[in-house]
């Protein structure tokens, strides 16, 4: 019944999606968070990849882009 009363959410790898992750992890910075990250794969909704292909992704985004140790 929840998930009727939500829209659908389709997450895949980091960076293809709608959330400004830089900015996320830049206010994070701002306000010293000291905790874990955690990053999921839910999904994968482009069914020309594989969820280890994804998580490449993310990987690479996370340290190429946002400079974050993996």
């Amino acid at each position: 019944m929840l998930r009727a009363l939500r829209p659908a959410i389709r997450a895949g790898a980091l960076s293809r999606g709608k959330v400004d992750l830089p900015a996320v992890f830049a206010a994070l910075k701002d306000v010293k968070f000291r905790g874990w990250a955690v990053i999921e794969l839910d999904s994968v909704p482009d069914k020309a990849r594989t969820p280890r292909e994804c998580a490449e992704i993310s990987k690479k985004y996370l340290e190429d882009t946002l400079g974050m140790k993996i």
